[in-house]
């Protein structure tokens, strides 16, 4: 049968897990905070600051180091 409050989750090269937790609402806490870590760092980069007098535009400058907070709050 079915199990209860289990979660797929598929990486970027297809590779596939699954979790399996103890009531609905620890899954769903699971399933956000992996997708706010994924987006962390799937987002792409800000656009430079752009300015009438400028007429290079550098490369944005991206955090080099992770954060040293919790992604759960």
């Amino acid at each position: 049968g079915k199990r209860q409050h289990v979660f797929r989750l598929r990486t970027s090269d297809w590779a596939e897990y699954l979790f399996q937790t103890t009531d609905h609402d620890l899954m769903n806490k699971w399933i956000d905070t992996i997708n706010l870590v994924a987006a962390s760092f799937s987002s792409p980069p800000l656009s430079a600051a752009i300015d009438s007098l400028s007429t290079h535009f550098p490369r944005p400058v991206l955090p080099s180091a992770q954060t040293r907070y919790s992604v759960v709050s």
